[in-house]
């Protein structure tokens, strides 16, 4: 953003309205966990083709419900359809609480 704040995203897209823990490449996730161990907002933006969603989802996120856990637009932050995300989301005005 504008005052210098990073993100680290690693894109994904699947089909349908949702994808698995095990369709995460673990190195990925691995990483993803690792930068945001170092205070990086890091994590995956994905597209879920059936309705162009795009939804941020935190790496440390999904590791936490691991295994077996489908992930769906509600469980994520939602950035926007395909044609009018908006990344800036990511970086709220001011703190979440």
């Amino acid at each position: 953003d504008k005052n210098g704040k990073t993100v680290y995203l690693d894109c994904k897209s699947f089909a349908g309205d949702h994808f698995t823990y095990s369709e995460i490449n673990t190195e990925q996730l691995e990483k993803s966990v690792m930068y945001g161990e170092w205070n990086i907002l890091s994590g995956f933006a994905v597209l879920l083709r059936k309705h162009r969603d795009v939804v941020f989802y935190p790496g440390f996120f999904i590791e936490k419900l691991g295994p077996g856990t489908r992930f769906t637009v509600s469980n994520g932050l939602f950035l926007g359809k395909l044609e009018n995300l908006n990344l800036k989301l990511l970086f709220p005005e001011k703190p979440i609480s």
